[in-house]
This record gives C-alpha cells, sequence and structure tokens, in this order.
C-alpha cells in the first residue's frame, strides 16, 4: 500500500510460499480503520480489470493541519 509491501511477512518469504503472497496482507478493512484512525477518511473507489490480475485503487484525503 503506498507503494509499499504491506504483507505481515517480508515479501520474499510470503512469494516463496507460492502465489502472490497477498494472503499475508492485512484484511482491506483492518488496514482501512487504521488509516481512519490516523485521520484519513476513503473518498472513491476504482477497479480494473488486467489480464491476469484485478487493480484496484482507493483514494483517501485528510486535513492539512
Amino acid at each position: 500500500m503506498n507503494g509499499k509491501w504491506a504483507g505481515k511477512d517480508p515479501v520474499e518469504v510470503a512469494m516463496k510460499a507460492g502465489g502472490s503472497g497477498a494472503g499475508t496482507c492485512e484484511n482491506i478493512w483492518e488496514w482501512l480503520q487504521a488509516q481512519g484512525q490516523q485521520g484519513w477518511e476513503l473518498v472513491s473507489v476504482t477497479t480494473e480489470t488486467l489480464p491476469g490480475a484485478n487493480l484496484t485503487r482507493l483514494y483517501l484525503k485528510r486535513e492539512l493541519l
């Protein structure tokens, strides 16, 4: 997320287990809850289907202090 690996295990370890390693990432709802506690608000979601993958973008905002 934010261009960084969000898995609970290092990416190298997660990828060795097979698949995309996404199984080690926290649940999106848990992540959104944590971001909300830091002042972020979800304002939009887009999805895009690519060959062999689905891409979901979450757009968040927060007030500048």
